[in-house]
């Protein structure tokens, strides 16, 4: 049927027509069909189930001696070594059986010994004396009948434990086989709706190549750093060209207007030329910035010109990997995957024809039915031995010997049906033992031997399996979350469903992808044009030419100091007028300075009485008169002069200002071109070395993405954690728990049935015992004196106390 389950008829050509790939994708389809036929061979079990029984049947049967361990490996498909182990384990059982008959025939003949009055049946315990029992002779037998009991109630009670963890984890099995079961049919279930799942699950593996190109928007980063860079370059050009520079040219204008007053003054020396002592700053800043502007705002334009391209490019090749990675799968790995869906179903149906969910329920409910009896009868046993003996205690107290008698019968009986549940028991523990020793290496022998060859020739020989010995190792440590694809066939499950081919398709488009991260053309037009700016060219510092012209200014300044030879003022004539005056006036005791010059009337007394005296000191004062006015304006003229120069000096000192904070605010600018140019072969390098080393680790990155793929796709489907669960409560259940139960339960029905045969024993002297005094109402005599019968008294015959 399993097989059937992948033919094809006539009347399904269509159906087998659509399955069946096309020459071109052949290739693909065969390794993504590969998955599918890894998907079902656990269903090929049953099939290895028939080829091994009717391997084991058509053997011929050779049966030798009993064989004590269980056959194994090559020995389990010989039926002759199964009866031979069989054999060993009948033996074990009647051996138990034959202890429990020769306990038996012990009793049987101690009783009839009794009867024949061996064994103490009427014989007196002394010889001469002719009362064989007296009262102390029930103390012994009583204490070991009580020894007897307790013995009896510890074991019972201990019997009654095991018994219940034996029942608790036949439960525990019951419930995780039907987990089993429920499992099994949740993941052929699951499988048939794999394909939906695979298309669905796309954006997952979409999502996957994600870090791909992802990577790449971290190179935008330098990219906005650069274009801001040039971009408040730009914005300080401005500033200065429209704040800065004007206020340098006002300054300018200053010292050159100052500069022409000193040097139209001849009297002062070595006045630099107003109009070359500064040079023309204007026209060389202005037109220098207005460049660099220009040629900046042309970079700039490139800069954000390559950003936007690099930004679609790597969005374009992130759409160019979604669409192929979309188209890829979707029309190989998912159409594969869907068209299984219904062959999927057909083993829905052999699943659920040879173990449906109501004949699950059916074992589960007999099963549970058959413990729960069993439990029942175990504790209706166990206590029905507990309260046997309180007959024993009854008859000892109140001196009833029929009690002790029926008990010693209900013994004799009971202990033969301990022995009977060891004997089954035992041999029980010692197959389920041999098996949880033996098996696992067993089956993984013959899915060796059986399954290595129908696994492989349902994949197709597209899967690389390993020995199916293999297999059963990895499913049975399965782990939930993982999947039967990643535990079968391990973490590299890619290489062995043969994907390899689908990965190298994916990644060539991929990595025509990546070639289109070329920004080589846009950085060396950026640059070109950076460097064009010219900004190194710009002169900003012309402090030289300032501190020359101040220097030049030092003979001057120092002529500004006095006003000798200004407008052609001489001391010596200015003294000497002074001077021509106090002589003219002298011989009338008279005495003037400049202070009082304009004092001197000469047209009075006494200089006008002598007409030549008048006239020398009219022209005398007069002469002096033009001298102080030739002082004062010549005075006022160089004051004027020295507060020009006064403000010359603090105007060059101001352009010395100007021109170093103007080299300043050039200083980053002028280094912005070499600093542009590293940063933008910088970028072309690292944008070079990214394509590189993705493309390196391409294929390890594809193989990441697709094996996280294929893991969400069959984590739920394809969960395989309910199996490494079940063998792991199995092996703890059954081969630590339920098989140390089985012997412990079974070495304790074996004591038991001891116990009752030597309680049986027992019981029948006790019971004889008491039988007697109670018959006869004797008691213990005083000190030193022997009790006598009533019989004797009266000088009758002894009784026969034979019973």
């Amino acid at each position: 049927m399993l097989m059937n389950t992948f033919s094809c008829t006539t009347a399904s050509s269509h159906r087998c027509s659509t399955f069946r790939p096309s020459r071109s994708n052949h290739s693909h389809q065969q390794q993504h069909h590969s998955i599918m036929t890894f998907l079902i061979i656990f269903i090929s079990a049953l099939v290895i189930i028939t080829q091994f029984s009717s391997q084991v049947l058509s053997q011929q049967l050779t049966v030798n001696s009993p064989r004590t361990s269980m056959p194994s490996n090559q020995d389990a498909t010989d039926p002759g070594k199964w009866i031979e182990y069989g054999i060993y384990l009948i033996i074990i059982f009647v051996v138990i059986l034959v202890l429990g008959l020769i306990g038996y025939v012990i009793v049987i003949g101690f009783f009839c010994c009794r009867l024949c009055g061996c064994c103490g049946g009427c014989k007196p315990k002394k010889k001469g004396a002719t009362h064989p029992y007296k009262k102390k002779d029930l103390l012994v037998p009583s204490i070991l009948a009580i020894i007897g009991y307790i013995s009896l109630l510890i074991v019972c009670i201990l019997g009654l434990i095991f018994s219940g963890l034996f029942s608790q984890n036949i439960r525990v099995m019951v419930k995780e086989t039907r987990s089993l079961i429920g499992n099994v049919n949740g993941t052929v279930s699951g499988v048939g709706t794999i394909g939906n799942a695979a298309s669905d699950k796309i954006p997952v593996l979409v999502n996957g190549f994600t870090p791909l190109v992802d990577g790449a928007f971290k190179l935008l980063s330098p990219v906005d750093n650069m274009a801001q860079t040039v971009q408040n370059s730009i914005n300080t050009l401005y500033q200065v060209n429209n704040t800065d520079a004007p206020v340098i040219y006002q300054h300018i204008d200053n010292v050159r207007a100052d500069l022409k007053t000193l040097k139209n003054r001849t009297e002062l020396q070595n006045v630099p030329d107003p109009n070359t002592a500064i040079p023309d700053v204007r026209s060389t800043v202005t037109s220098g910035i207005n460049t660099g502007i220009s040629a900046l705002q042309q970079g700039e334009k490139i800069i954000v010109d390559a950003r936007a391209s690099l930004n679609n490019t790597i969005y374009s090749t992130k759409n160019t990997i979604n669409s192929t990675v979309y188209n890829t799968i979707n029309t190989t790995l998912v159409s594969s995957l869907s068209s299984f869906t219904s062959q999927i179903s057909n083993v829905m149906e052999m699943v659920n024809t040879y173990l449906p969910e109501s004949r699950v329920d059916d074992v589960t409910y007999y099963v549970y039915a058959a413990e729960n009896a069993r439990i029942s009868l175990v504790t209706i046993f166990f206590v029905w031995c507990g309260f046997l003996y309180l007959f024993t205690l009854l008859g000892i107290v109140f001196k009833v010997p029929i009690l002790v008698e029926v008990t010693s019968c209900c013994t004799c009986g009971t202990a033969w049906l301990f022995f009977l549940v060891a004997a089954f028991q035992i041999p029980i523990y010692i197959l389920v033992n041999d098996l949880c020793t033996t098996a696992p290496s067993t089956v993984k022998y013959l899915g060796d031997s059986y399954g290595n060859p129908l696994i492989h020739g349902a994949t197709g020989n597209f899967v690389t399996l390993p020995n199916v010995s293999v297999l059963i190792d990895r499913v049975a440590t399965c782990t939930p979350g993982q999947s039967y694809l990643n535990a079968a066939l391990g973490a590299d499950f890619l290489g062995a469903l043969g994907i390899d081919n689908m990965i190298g398709s994916a990644t060539g488009s991929i990595a025509g992808a990546l070639d289109s991260f070329n920004v080589t053309s846009l950085v060396d037009s950026a640059k070109s044009y950076i460097v064009s700016a010219n900004l190194t060219s710009i002169k900003t510092d012309y402090t030289s030419d300032v501190i020359s012209a101040q220097n030049q200014l030092n003979t001057s300044f120092s002529q500004l100091q006095d006003i000798q030879n200004f407008n052609g003022f001489s001391y010596a004539n200015y003294t000497k007028a002074i001077d021509d005056v106090n002589a003219a006036v002298s011989p009338y005791g008279l005495y003037y300075t400049y202070q009082n010059i304009t004092l001197l009337d000469c047209n009075a007394p006494p200089i006008n009485q002598d007409s030549q005296a008048q006239q020398k000191c009219n022209t005398t004062k007069a002469n002096a008169l033009d001298q102080l006015t030739l002082y004062n304006t010549t005075l006022t003229e160089v004051l004027k002069l020295n507060a020009t120069a006064n403000h010359l000096r603090a105007g060059l000192q101001t352009l010395v200002n100007d021109f170093n904070s103007l080299s300043n605010t050039f200083a980053p600018i002028k280094s912005l071109p070499n600093t542009l140019v590293t940063q933008l072969d910088t970028l072309a390098l690292n944008i070079s070395n990214y394509v590189t080393d993705l493309k390196s680790r391409l294929n390890s990155t594809i193989k990441s993405a697709l094996t996280d793929y294929i893991n969400n796709v069959t984590a739920t489907s394809l969960d395989c954690g309910y199996v490494g669960s079940y063998v792991s409560t199995t092996e703890k259940t059954v081969c630590y728990g339920m098989t140390n139960e089985t012997l412990i339960t079974g070495i304790l029905s074996l004591i038991i049935g001891v116990i009752m045969i030597i309680m049986f024993v027992v019981l029948l002297i006790l019971g004889k015992r008491l039988r007697y005094q109670t018959s006869k109402g004797l008691v213990d005599p005083p000190m030193g004196a022997e009790m006598v019968e009533p019989s004797m008294q009266q000088g009758l015959p002894p009784m026969d106390l034979h019973h």
